[in-house]
C-alpha cells in the first residue's frame, strides 16, 4: 500500500508539473496572441495594401535607416521591410520584436505617461501605447519565472487577454479561444518557452540600445558641435541656458522624426515663435494630428507663463512624428499668417542656398536628377517631325516586350531580379534591333524613377541616364554626366559629385544608351563595365544584337527587346499618334486593317519596330500611298511624307507633287552630313559649325535632325539625328548618287565595318529597281565582296581526342566530358586564300568540298539582309547562295531580324544554293517572327538540295508547324532530326501541336531516317510512332518517355514494316511490360538489322522478353545492350536465345554490369560469326545520361 508520504510526493510532483504547464500556456498566449495583436494594431495604422508605399516614403525610410545604423534593426529584419519586390512587403513576415520597433517609431505613438516604454503603465491608462508597453512588461515578467501556480495563472490569463483583445480585436479573440481548447504535449510546451526566451533576448537588446540613445539625448551638447550643418545664430542666442536648450533639441543627430532642415527653420525662428505664438492656439491641433498626446498637452500646460509653454513645446516637437513640422505650420497658418509666410520663405531660401551646409547632399542630387527627367520626359516628342507635338512619356505608352534568354517577359523594374545564372545581377545588357525602342525603354525607366524613387525594388538613390552617342571620343564620364544632366546652377563641383557617387555605389544606377557607339579607345567605359571603375554600381546598357557576344563577359544578365508584338498594342499606338497629332482616327483605318490582317507577313515583322510604325503613321498623315515589303520602302515613304508635311505646315503648295528646290537642297545637305558622320563615327554636331558650312535653317525643321541644348555651357546648341535609321538611310542615299569609281573606294569599308552594315543594306534597297549597266556592275562587285566575306566564316568540324581522329561508332560512345575535347578548325585564312584563286561564280574551292563544312546564319546577316532588300534580283541572290556552306546553323543566341530570315529563304530557293543540311534552333526568339520563320519553312520545302533537317525545339508549337510546312510535298529531305528541349507536359500540348505533328509524320513518305531526342511526352511520342510511314528505314528515339501505348504502337510498326532497319531506343527506360509488348512485333519483324538498347534499364523480365523474341527473329544482326544490368539468370536466357538465333553477328556489352558467373555463361556461347564486344574490357565507364545536347546521337 502507498504511504501517506508517497501520496504527498505525488501531489507535489503533480502541482509542479501543472505549474510548468501554466507557464507554457501563458508563454503561448503571449507569443501567438501578442504577435497577432501587435500585427493587427500595426495593420490598422498602416494597411497592408499600402504598406510598401508608406515604407517607401522618404521620412519613413530615413527613420528606419537610422534605426538600422544604430543596431535596432538587423539585416534580416531590413530584408523583410524592403524585399527585392517592394509589393512583397507584408506584416505577416514581421516578428514581435520588429513589430514593437515599428509601433514605437513610425506609428506616431507617444510613450505612456509617466513611466515610458520600459515600465508598467498606470492602471487607468487604457491607451494604445500603454497596451503595447504592457505586452512587453508581461513578457519580462513571464521570462523570469520557472513555473506559475494555479492561483496566479487565472489572473495573468485574464489580464493579458484583456490587453490583447483591446489591441487585436475579434481576430485575436478567435485565436485565444482556440488556444484555450487545444492541449499541448511536452515538446510544444518547451517550444513556446524557448520562443519566449528568444523574443525576450532580442527585445532586451533593443531596449538597451534605446536606453543608451535616450541617455545620450539627455546629455547637454556643446554649442560648437556639429556647426557645419546649422545656419549661423546671433550672439545673443549662443549663450545662456536657453541657447544650450536649443542646441540640444535641434542639433541632436540621434533624434528621429523631424528632418534636419525643419529643425534648422525652427531654430532660426525660435525667439519669434516663443514671443508671439500662444501655445493654446496650436496644442489642440497638434493633439488632433497625433503629433502630441494628451499627456504631452497636460505637461505643457503645467507651465505658468506662455513663453515657458512654447519653449516646452519646441523642446518636444522635433522628437515627434516626421509630419510634426507641417502640422505645426498648418496650426499657425490662419491666426499667424505673417510668421507662417516668413517661415515658408526661409525654407524656400534654404533649398536654394547653402545646399551643402544645410541639407543631405544625396537627397539634393536625387531631387535635381528627378527634376531633370521630369522636365524632359513630361514634354516628350514621339514624332520628331512634329515640333509642336509634346506629350508625357507615360501617357504615350509604347508597349515593348522585354525577354530574357529563357523567354520570360519581364517588366522594366524587374531587370535586376535574380535568375538561375546569377543571384544578384548588377550589370544588365539590353539588346534590340535598330528602331525597337531601346532608348525609349531607358527613358521610361528614368522617368518612372523620377516620379517614384521606389520604382526599382533596389530603391536606387541616384540614377544617371547617359546617351553615349552624345559623347566625344576623349570625354570622361564625369564630363558626360555634367554636360547631359546637370543644370547650370548646380551647387556641387564635378569632383564633389563624383565623390558622392563613389561613396554611394551600391545605391547608384547608370543607364548607358547606345554602347555600340563607344570607341575602342575609350577606356573609361570598358573599365566601368569591367568593374575596374565603380565596381559596385548597377548598370543597364543598350546595344545592337551584333555586339552582344563581345559584351556578355562583362554582364550578369542579357535581356532582349522584341518590340511591339501584339496587334492590339500596335493599333493602340496608332490611335495615340492620331490623338497627339489631332488627326481623325478614321484616317488610319486602312493601316489598322492591314495590321490586323494575317496575310501581311512583311508588315507584321516590320511594325514590331515602334519607329517603323510611327513612320507609317506619318506616311498616312501626309496622304502618301503605303507600300510594304522592306525597310527601304518605309524610309522612302517617310522622307517623302516629312517633306510634304513640312510644306503643309508652312502653307507651301506642292503642285503635281513637285517639291520646292529649297527642300531638295536641304535633303542633299542632310545626306552629306549623314554620310560624313557615319564615316567619322560622329553623332553630335554643334549647330554653329553646321550653320557656317550649310547656312540652312531647314536642316533642323524637316524632322531627321533635332536640336538640343547642353546643360553646360548654357549658350551652346547641339543637334543630332533623331534616330539612327535616319542617319543610315540618308548616308545610303548619298552613296547611291556616287559614280562607280567613287563608290568602289567605300565598298570594302561597307562590308567590313560593322557600324556601316545598315548603310550597305539601305544602299541595296535603293538600287533594287535599277538595271543600268553601271548599277548592275556595282551590285555585282558589292555582293561578290559580301560572298568573299561569307567564305571567311566557313569552318570545318573534326572530332578528335588527344589528337587522334575518331570514327563514327567511336563518337557515339563518347561521354560528356570527352565531347568537350572536340576541336573546331577555323578555316577563315584557308577559305580566304582559296577564294582569291577562284571566282565566286564557281563556288568554294574544290579543296574544301571534301570537308564537313558549316556556317552560322549570324555570320551571314549582312548579305542576307541585302538579298532581302534586293528582292527580285536573281543575280545577287545566286552570288550569295554560292557562298553559304553545306551545313547551315540557325541558332539564335540573340534576335535575328526578319529581313535576314526572309533573305535566307530567298537564298535557299536559289538553284545555286549548296545547303544540304539545315540545323535550326526554334526558341522564343523565333516565336516573335513565327510567320517569317514559316516563310523559311516553305523555302526548305521547295528546295531540291536539302536532305537533312534538324530542329532543336524550345517552342513545340512553332517547331511542329515548321516541320509540317517543310515536309508538305517535299521529296528531297531524307533525314529528320528533332531534339525536344521544351519539356512540355500533357496538359500543355495544344490541339494544333497534335495536328501539325500528325501532318508532319504523314508527309514523311520520302524520309528514310527519323530521330526524336528527349521526347518526354509519352502520348505525343505514341502519336509520332502511329503516323510515321512504313517506308522509314531508321527510327531513333533516344532519351524519350515510352509508355505501354507507345510500346504497342512500336510493336505494330515492327510487325508491319518491311523497310525499317535500325531501331534506336538508347537512354529510354524500358519497363518489362513495354519490352514484352514490343517483343511481339519483334518476333515477326522481317527487316530490322540493328537494335540499340543502350542504358534502357532492362530488368530480368525485359531480358527474358527480348530473348524470346530473338529466338524467332531472323533479321537482327547487331544488338547493343551496353550500360544495363544483366543478372546471371538474364545471361542464361540471353545466351540460350543467341545460341538459337541465326542472324545476330555482333552484341555490344560495353559498360554492362555482369557478374563473373554471367561472364562465364556468355563466353561459353559457341557460335560462328558471333562477336561479343566489351565483355573483356577492364575499363567500364559510368552510364552517360544523354541530354538534348547529345550531338553524337545525331
Amino acid at each position: 500500500m502507498a504511504t501517506e508520504n508517497d501520496v504527498t510526493q505525488t501531489q507535489i510532483s503533480s502541482e509542479e508539473e501543472m505549474s510548468k504547464v501554466n507557464l507554457s500556456n501563458l508563454s503561448r498566449l503571449l507569443v501567438e496572441g501578442g504577435t497577432l495583436s501587435m500585427k493587427e494594431l500595426f495593420d490598422s495604422i498602416h494597411p497592408p495594401i499600402t504598406l510598401h508605399e508608406h515604407l517607401a516614403k522618404g521620412e519613413v525610410h530615413k527613420t528606419l535607416r537610422g534605426l538600422k545604423s544604430r543596431g535596432l534593426i538587423s539585416e534580416a529584419q531590413w530584408g523583410k521591410l524592403y524585399p527585392r519586390r517592394k509589393k512583397n512587403a507584408n506584416s505577416e513576415n514581421y516578428g514581435p520584436t520588429l513589430l514593437y520597433i515599428l509601433l514605437r517609431h513610425i506609428c506616431h505613438l507617444a510613450p505612456p505617461y509617466p513611466n515610458g516604454w520600459d515600465s508598467c503603465p498606470l492602471q487607468s491608462d487604457k491607451g494604445i501605447s500603454a497596451d503595447v508597453a504592457r505586452v512587453q512588461w508581461y513578457r519580462r515578467q513571464l521570462v523570469s519565472l520557472d513555473s506559475l501556480p494555479e492561483k496566479d495563472f487565472n489572473g495573468y490569463w485574464s489580464h493579458i487577454t484583456e490587453v490583447l483583445l483591446r489591441m487585436g480585436g475579434p481576430i485575436c479573440n478567435v485565436r485565444i479561444k482556440r488556444m484555450q481548447r487545444e492541449a499541448m504535449d511536452g515538446e510544444m510546451q518547451q517550444h513556446y518557452r524557448n520562443v519566449l526566451k528568444s523574443w525576450h533576448q532580442a527585445s532586451s537588446n533593443v531596449e538597451a540600445i534605446e536606453r543608451e540613445i535616450q541617455q545620450s539625448r539627455n546629455k547637454p551638447l556643446s554649442l560648437a558641435s556639429p556647426r557645419q550643418r546649422l545656419p549661423a545664430v546671433n550672439s545673443k542666442e549662443k549663450g545662456g541656458k536657453r541657447g544650450k536648450k536649443k542646441a540640444t533639441l535641434f542639433n541632436d543627430p540621434d533624434s528621429s522624426g523631424m528632418s534636419q532642415e525643419e529643425r534648422n527653420i525652427l531654430l532660426k525662428f525660435y525667439k519669434t515663435l516663443v514671443d508671439n505664438i500662444q501655445a493654446d492656439d496650436v496644442l489642440a491641433r497638434l493633439v488632433e494630428d497625433r503629433v502630441l498626446t494628451t499627456v504631452d498637452k497636460e505637461n505643457i500646460n503645467t507651465q505658468k507663463r506662455n513663453t515657458e509653454k512654447m519653449r516646452e513645446l519646441l523642446d518636444i516637437l522635433p522628437r515627434r512624428a516626421s509630419h510634426a513640422y507641417m502640422a505645426f505650420c498648418d496650426a499657425i497658418r490662419f491666426k499667424y499668417p505673417e510668421i507662417h509666410e516668413q517661415m515658408s520663405q526661409a525654407r524656400a531660401a534654404m533649398y536654394r542656398e547653402a545646399i551643402t551646409n544645410n541639407f543631405d547632399v544625396l537627397e539634393y542630387c536625387r531631387g535635381v536628377l528627378s527634376n531633370v527627367y521630369k522636365s524632359q520626359y513630361s514634354r516628350w516628342r514621339p514624332a520628331t517631325w512634329h515640333e509642336s507635338v509634346q506629350v508625357d512619356l507615360h501617357e504615350f505608352t509604347v508597349p515593348l516586350e522585354l525577354t530574357d534568354s529563357q523567354g520570360r517577359v519581364l517588366p522594366n523594374n524587374e531587370i535586376f531580379d535574380p535568375h538561375p545564372k546569377c543571384e544578384a545581377p548588377g550589370r544588365v545588357l539590353l539588346s534590340g534591333l535598330s528602331g525597337y525602342g531601346k532608348s525609349t525603354a531607358l527613358k521610361h525607366m528614368a522617368y518612372s524613377w523620377a516620379k517614384n524613387h521606389g520604382y526599382f525594388p533596389k530603391n536606387f538613390q541616384l540614377l544617371f541616364l547617359v546617351d553615349l552617342r552624345m559623347m566625344s571620343e576623349n570625354q570622361s564620364l564625369q564630363d558626360a554626366i555634367f554636360d547631359q544632366l546637370i543644370p547650370f546652377n548646380f551647387k556641387l563641383t564635378k569632383d564633389e559629385l563624383w565623390s558622392l557617387i563613389v561613396a554611394n555605389q551600391k545605391d547608384t544606377l547608370f543607364l548607358l544608351d547606345s554602347y555600340d557607339h563607344v570607341t575602342s579607345s575609350n577606356r573609361v567605359f570598358s573599365d566601368l563595365i569591367g568593374q575596374k571603375l565603380l565596381d559596385k554600381v548597377h548598370i543597364v546598357m543598350t546595344t545592337e544584337p551584333s555586339y552582344v557576344q563581345s559584351l556578355m563577359k562583362y554582364c550578369d544578365t542579357a535581356l532582349h527587346i522584341m518590340g511591339i508584338t501584339k496587334v492590339e498594342a500596335k493599333e493602340d499606338l496608332v490611335r495615340q499618334y492620331a490623338q497627339s497629332t489631332k488627326v481623325s482616327v478614321e484616317s488610319y483605318a486602312g493601316l489598322m486593317s492591314k495590321l490586323a490582317s494575317e496575310n501581311e507577313i512583311a508588315l507584321c515583322a516590320l511594325t514590331q519596330s515602334p519607329f517603323n510604325l510611327l513612320s507609317l503613321c506619318g506616311t498616312v498623315e501626309a496622304k502618301v500611298s503605303l507600300q510594304f515589303g522592306t525597310q527601304t520602302f518605309i524610309m522612302d515613304q517617310l522622307m517623302l511624307s516629312l517633306q510634304r508635311l513640312f510644306c503643309t505646315r508652312q502653307g507651301v503648295d506642292v503642285p503635281g507633287g513637285i517639291l520646292p528646290e529649297e527642300i531638295k537642297r536641304t535633303i542633299s545637305q542632310l545626306e552629306e552630313i549623314a554620310f560624313q558622320s557615319m564615316l567619322s563615327k560622329k553623332t553630335v554636331f554643334k549647330c554653329d559649325e553646321l550653320n557656317k558650312t550649310y547656312i540652312n535653317a531647314l536642316i533642323y525643321k524637316l524632322g531627321p535632325m533635332v536640336k538640343f541644348q547642353s546643360k553646360r555651357p548654357r549658350s551652346t546648341e547641339y543637334c543630332m539625328f533623331a534616330n539612327k535609321a535616319f542617319q543610315e538611310y540618308l548616308a545610303a542615299r548619298y552613296l547611291a548618287d556616287m559614280t562607280q569609281e567613287r563608290f568602289f573606294v567605300y565598298s570594302q569599308q561597307l562590308v567590313k565595318d560593322k557600324s556601316l552594315h545598315n548603310v550597305c543594306v539601305f544602299y541595296c534597297g535603293l538600287k533594287r529597281h535599277s538595271y543600268e549597266v553601271s548599277t548592275v556592275k556595282i551590285l555585282h562587285d558589292l555582293f561578290s565582296l559580301m560572298a568573299k566575306h561569307n567564305l571567311t566564316k566557313w569552318r570545318a568540324i573534326t572530332f578528335s581526342v588527344n589528337g587522334k581522329s575518331l570514327g563514327k561508332r567511336q563518337n557515339s560512345l563518347l561521354n560528356k566530358s570527352t565531347r568537350r575535347a572536340f576541336t573546331h578548325v577555323d578555316l577563315k585564312t584557308q577559305a580566304a586564300s582559296d577564294y582569291r584563286k577562284t571566282d565566286v561564280k564557281n563556288g568554294a574551292d574544290d579543296s574544301l568540298k571534301d570537308k564537313k563544312l558549316e556556317g552560322r546564319v549570324l555570320d551571314f546577316i549582312l548579305s542576307l539582309e541585302c538579298v532581302n532588300e534586293c528582292q527580285g534580283r536573281k543575280d545577287s541572290t545566286d552570288l550569295i547562295a554560292k557562298s553559304i556552306p553545306a551545313r547551315l546553323l540557325l541558332r539564335q543566341r540573340e534576335p535575328i531580324s526578319a529581313a535576314a530570315i526572309n533573305g535566307l529563304a530567298s537564298v535557299v530557293r536559289s538553284p545555286d544554293c549548296q545547303v544540304t543540311e539545315m540545323d535550326i534552333k526554334v526558341n522564343h526568339f523565333c516565336t516573335y517572327n513565327r510567320e517569317t520563320l514559316l516563310t523559311l519553312a516553305e523555302a526548305v520545302r521547295d528546295s531540291a538540295n536539302i536532305s537533312i533537317l534538324k530542329l532543336i525545339s524550345l517552342d513545340t508549337g512553332t517547331s511542329t508547324y515548321f516541320l509540317a510546312t517543310a515536309l508538305r510535298g517535299n521529296t528531297s529531305i531524307k533525314t529528320v532530326k528533332c531534339i525536344e528541349e521544351s519539356q512540355s507536359e500533357n496538359d500543355k500540348i495544344s490541339a494544333s501541336v497534335w495536328a501539325n505533328l500528325q501532318t508532319a509524320c504523314q508527309n514523311m513518305t520520302h524520309v528514310t531516317s527519323l530521330t526524336f531526342v528527349n521526347m518526354t511526352n509519352a502520348p505525343l511520342l505514341s502519336n509520332i510512332i502511329r503516323h510515321t510511314p512504313l517506308s522509314i528505314q531508321e527510327l531513333h528515339f533516344p532519351c524519350c518517355s515510352l509508355n505501354l501505348v507507345s510500346a504497342e504502337e512500336m510493336s505494330v510498326k515492327l510487325e508491319h514494316t518491311k523497310q525499317l532497319q535500325v531501331l534506336n531506343l538508347c537512354g529510354t527506360k524500358l519497363e518489362s511490360m513495354n519490352m514484352l509488348s514490343m517483343a511481339q512485333g519483334l518476333k515477326v519483324n522481317q527487316s530490322l538489322k540493328e537494335l540499340l538498347l543502350t542504358d534502357t534499364q532492362l530488368d530480368n523480365n525485359g531480358i527474358q522478353a527480348l530473348s524470346e523474341a530473338l529466338k524467332f527473329n531472323h533479321t537482327v544482326q547487331r544488338l547493343d545492350l551496353s550500360r544495363i544490368n544483366i543478372s546471371n539468370q538474364g545471361c542464361r536466357t540471353l545466351a540460350a536465345a543467341l545460341a538459337v538465333n541465326v542472324s545476330v553477328q555482333e552484341v555490344l556489352l560495353m559498360g554492362t554490369k555482369i557478374s563473373r558467373e554471367g561472364m562465364r555463361i556468355v563466353k561459353e556461347i559457341k557460335k560462328e560469326n558471333l562477336n561479343i564486344v566489351g565483355l573483356d574490357s577492364i575499363y567500364r565507364p559510368a552510364p552517360v545520361h544523354m541530354t538534348a545536347n547529345t550531338e553524337v546521337l545525331l
